[in-house]
């Protein structure tokens, strides 16, 4: 399709997602109009969609969604423009700028093309236009910083590319679909835990909030003895996290096996997993970790523990632990999975 051709096809269309008109030409000589222009491009960039989202210069929609053609008298030079997102915007969104004639009217054509590679965040601040480090996009027909949820959908469709670019890289799956949460493999959980370290866990948390790393541990034995205000906190950091991360939240046989805490119960464990948030959860582990046990009794106690930490969490993503020999695993995890049908969509095993 050439440009007159999509011209025509935008043109009788209306604003929205992936569509913005502008009765004038980008402006970037002042700071505001720079902000302005770096935000609509941002906005798009994005927007979850399928294909290239568009902002046309020299076209002004009026309120009854009429469109006058106004045309543009002096173009942007796409070369400045790419140096000014490279040097606003982190990552750099991919886009191009070109004036066409159409009819008698000069229009410019911004395109936006569908890289994942976000969010495309801007790096700098204008008062009461944009902020640095915020995730802007389309809702609807205008821009908007994106919520939590919203945040959220952004992060999966823009994975969801990079996973068929991967599948089709390597010619394999290369990740793992956990009840909807995807996970690269093979992969890498930092672990947040108060067994030898230096910082409290909620110190530990603030700091991978920090960072940019996808998916991290928490240990459920921590937050149940973590103390007023400190585990209210966590509480509501974990929430926050789970808008771009994935959190697995750990049963704690580490910690509570360490410190001889026989205190530490199945029914303490399904109180945090209820009021706490998280990906996925490894099921309540039991500290006599039998491994001799026949197939036959391994496989109907992997399934009564996963059905019975199901029902009382009232929260799906739970992941069981199978305990066996070496050699008894792959089948042992086979009879689960079919047992089971698969409702989490993988299991992870220990072995010893």
């Amino acid at each position: 399709m050439d440009d007159i051709e999509l011209l025509s096809k935008l043109l009788a269309r209306p604003e929205g997602n992936d569509l913005d008109f502008k009765a004038t030409r980008p402006i970037v000589s002042d700071p505001k109009h720079k902000a302005e222009f770096i935000k609509d491009l941002i906005s798009m960039a994005n927007t979850p969609r399928n294909g290239s989202a568009f902002i046309v210069s020299g076209v002004k929609c009026k309120p009854d969604g009429t469109k006058e053609i106004i045309g543009v008298s002096d173009h942007p030079d796409d070369a400045n423009l790419q140096e000014l997102i490279s040097r606003n915007v982190e990552p750099i969104p991919h886009f191009q700028y070109r004036p066409v004639l159409y009819g008698k009217k000069s229009l410019g054509i911004l395109e936006i093309y569908p890289r994942r590679d976000g969010p495309f965040m801007p790096r700098f601040d204008h008062p009461k236009v944009i902020e640095q480090g915020t995730v802007y996009f389309r809702r609807g027909s205008s821009n908007a910083a994106a919520s939590s949820l919203e945040f959220r959908e952004i992060i999966e469709w823009m994975r969801l590319e990079k996973e068929s670019s991967r599948r089709l890289r390597f010619g394999r799956q290369a990740y793992v679909d956990v009840g909807g949460a995807l996970f690269d493999y093979p992969c890498f959980f930092p672990s947040i835990s108060s067994l030898r370290t230096q910082l409290t866990p909620l110190g530990y948390l603030q700091i991978l909030r920090a960072s940019t790393y996808p998916w991290f541990l928490i240990s459920a034995y921590d937050i149940h003895h973590a103390e007023g205000t400190e585990r209210e906190r966590l509480g509501e950091l974990l929430k926050e996290t789970l808008a771009g991360r994935k959190v697995l939240l750990d049963c704690c046989y580490y910690e509570s096996s360490w410190k001889n805490d026989k205190e530490w119960t199945e029914e303490r464990f399904w109180e945090v997993a209820r009021s706490h948030e998280f990906s996925l959860a490894f099921n309540f582990d039991e500290n006599d970790r039998a491994t001799a046990a026949s197939e036959d009794r391994t496989v109907k106690d992997v399934v009564a523990r996963w059905i019975r930490d199901s029902d009382a969490t009232a929260k799906g993503n739970l992941v069981p632990i199978v305990h066996a020999e070496a050699a008894k695993i792959p089948r042992i995890v086979q009879r689960v999975v079919q047992t089971v049908k698969s409702t989490t969509g993988t299991l992870l095993c220990a072995c010893e």
